[in-house]
């Protein structure tokens, strides 16, 4: 006949848990050793998350809250709305300058303005 459907067991949710949102891979706090509480810098942060199809790199927007001299700790919000946070090392972030983003971005915009043909 199938499956049981009067009571839906839980392993849906934990599979939409599991893969749909997963959580960044972070680095165990034996190895980063105590990190500084810092006033906290924008930065973009390259962030591992596992799959199941494999080990996922995932540049995201962040906020950098602790660190030391070789590992930092950021804090994110997930595309689904989840708040993370991940201890990475420090060489795969990058502060976050507005200033250059602002000019990417007008770059972009200018490109798309000239690709744009009227009759």
């Amino acid at each position: 006949m199938g499956g049981q459907t009067r009571y839906p067991s839980r392993l849906d949710a934990a599979i939409i848990r599991g893969l749909i949102r997963p959580l960044p891979v972070s680095l165990p706090e034996q190895i980063t050793g105590p990190l500084r509480d810092v006033s906290h810098v924008k930065v973009w942060v390259l962030l591992e998350f596992l799959t199941c199809n494999g080990p996922v790199w995932v540049e995201v927007e962040a906020t950098a809250v602790a660190w030391n001299a070789r590992f930092v700790r950021v804090e994110t919000v997930l595309p689904g709305g989840d708040a993370v946070t991940a201890t990475v090392f420090a060489s795969a972030c990058r502060r976050y300058d507005l200033e250059e983003e602002r000019a990417k971005r007008r770059a972009v915009m200018d490109a798309n303005r000239q690709g744009i043909r009227r009759p």
